[in-house]
């Protein structure tokens, strides 16, 4: 019998492999031997290994039919397969203190071996805010334009502070949950003039951090920062803040030390230090090989 779909069943609720063939509902697969496995083969073979055969055609078949990674459509050379990202990459670093944010970025723009741009900042401002992201340039590049538009549309009635753009950047994130953006971000600001650092994954979650490192020398430089800022590894550490001098030379000399063995993180560093009502930003030669 057939169902209100058109497939056909038998009373016990198995499908009738007969019926089917004989509506065409399996025409286009390629099975060799018949169903019915009463007839016998010249060659003398019984009606058991008849049965076995048509069973294995038919299940080389189904699985043809559904490995859709053989069909004509989807099939690529050998060795090629398709990758919608790219490791743009280099290092981003972002710290707090008491009442100051700095934030530095290396300026190099590379595809595997090749080096696009020596002069491609990973550090964007949106108004009072700062973004950054590493990992493929174009989707943190995409990211800072929805957030800026954003911004800009929720700002005709009043400005924004960090927590509402906090969390306005895990929305844009997770919006494109099911095809992230491949964009390690870090989102810094001022609230009632106390310095905030927010991180996140490419899917939207985000926690608030006192330093982070990001990018392809984060290995090496985020030790660093879990010593000397959150001194983390420190026997009876006191509450004492770094300096703004301090900060800039410590991340100068991570910088410098990363670019010694990390060919993505070179050319030049940029260094933010902001504050409440004021942005310097410094820029320090690094290794351009």
């Amino acid at each position: 019998m057939l169902n209100n779909k058109g497939r056909a069943y038998s009373t016990s609720g198995g499908s009738i492999l007969n019926t089917v063939r004989e509506y065409g509902l399996f025409e286009d697969l390629d099975i060799h031997t018949p169903l019915n496995s009463a007839v016998m083969l010249d060659d003398g073979r019984d009606e058991d290994s008849v049965e076995r055969m048509g069973k294995g055609h038919l299940g080389e078949s189904m699985e043809s039919l559904f490995i859709s990674g053989r069909s004509r459509y989807t099939k690529a050379e050998d060795g090629e397969k398709f990758n919608p990202y790219e490791d743009n990459s280099g290092t981003v670093v972002c710290l707090r203190q008491d009442d100051f944010i700095v934030i530095g970025g290396d300026t190099r723009h590379s595809s595997d071996m090749i080096i696009n741009s020596r002069e491609m900042t990973k550090i964007f401002q949106i108004g009072d805010l700062f973004l950054t992201g590493t990992g493929f340039y174009a989707d943190s590049h995409e990211v800072y334009v929805k957030m800026a538009y954003e911004i800009r549309q929720y700002e005709v009635e009043g400005s924004i502070n960090v927590h509402s753009a906090a969390n306005l950047l895990s929305k844009i994130l997770y919006s494109k949950r099911f095809f992230p953006y491949y964009s390690y971000c870090v989102l810094s600001g001022f609230e009632n003039g106390r310095p905030y650092v927010y991180s996140y994954d490419p899917v939207g979650s985000f926690e608030s951090v006192t330093c982070i490192c990001n990018g392809s020398g984060r290995s090496m430089i985020q030790p660093l920062l879990d010593s000397f800022v959150s001194k983390k590894n420190w026997n009876n550490a006191g509450q004492a803040q770094l300096s703004q001098e301090d900060c800039v030379r410590l991340i100068t000399k991570a910088f410098n030390a990363a670019a010694e063995r990390d060919v993505k993180t070179k050319d030049n560093l940029e260094v933010y230090v902001v504050r409440e009502n004021e942005v310097e930003r410094k820029v320090f030669p690094l290794r351009r090989d």
